[in-house]
């Protein structure tokens, strides 16, 4: 395992279709995300949705460790879901990262 400085952004949304309901958990899961303490991990105070820090992946390969980067991330904002009650039916949150020494940026979805 090994440390590296990461920049995520995200984009929370409702599943379609975009209920009030959906729309509201959206909102919801938006609020949670922003409230989220992980040691090493700083929400940027001038950028909404965007997160920097250090977070500890595996992998051989930049593809390894992108996996296990989106893997990490996706078991930290589970939190927020789970908080409001909400699903990856309900809610999607898409993401676009950068993780030092392993290559170009690279997306994902939850």
């Amino acid at each position: 395992m090994s440390s590296h400085d990461f920049l995520l952004t995200y984009s929370v949304s409702p599943a379609e279709p975009a209920t009030d309901r959906r729309k509201k958990l959206a909102d919801n899961v938006r609020d949670k995300i922003a409230e989220i303490d992980v040691p090493n991990w700083f929400k940027l105070k001038n950028v909404e949705t965007t997160f920097a820090g250090e977070i500890d992946v595996t992998g051989i390969t930049d593809k390894n460790k992108w996996d296990n980067a989106a893997n990490e991330v996706k078991r930290v904002i589970a939190q927020a879901y789970r908080d409001c009650d909400a699903s990856t039916n309900d809610v999607v949150v898409n993401y676009a990262m950068l993780l030092s020494k392993a290559g170009e940026a690279f997306t994902f979805k939850q």
